[in-house]
């Protein structure tokens, strides 16, 4: 049976690595739990969706005050490992994570991703009904 849990203690974040590093693949697993109870100590929620042992689906979002709406939703991180794409997984996640801002009183739900990633665009727009709203825009520091 598949299950959404969140992540808090540092071996179920060690645990959530292998899905993580496939959206981050420079990010070193030591790197990762150094910042963890920063992270989680900032609002960072990092929930997984185990199945058969295993975790397949992982996000990572926080909630972050607007000066009109109170605070919205953001997702930070979010990824399916590649073997499991197209199970229903990753739409599993997005429902739950809806769910979650709905309960912290969000008016939106917002997400970034780079623009060179089509499939995750298709996924967001056909399969998750999201719509393309603002440009983001970086600068190195």
């Amino acid at each position: 049976m598949d299950e959404l849990i969140e992540l808090l203690s540092e071996d179920e974040w060690r645990k959530g690595f292998e899905c993580l590093k496939e959206l981050r693949p420079n990010l070193r697993v030591e790197k990762f739990l150094e910042g963890r109870e920063s992270l989680i100590s900032r609002g960072y929620h990092l929930i997984g969706l185990v199945s058969e042992g295993r975790v397949v689906c992982i996000a990572g979002y926080a909630l972050h005050p607007h000066v009109e709406r109170g605070s919205e939703f953001w997702l930070h991180d979010f990824v399916t490992l590649a073997e499991q794409r197209s199970k229903g997984f990753g739409l599993k996640m997005i429902t739950y994570l809806e769910e979650q801002a709905k309960k912290h009183g969000c008016q939106r739900f917002l997400l970034h991703t780079r623009d060179d990633r089509l499939d995750a665009h298709r996924f967001y727009e056909e399969k998750s009904e999201f719509g393309k709203y603002a440009v983001v825009f970086k600068k190195e520091l």
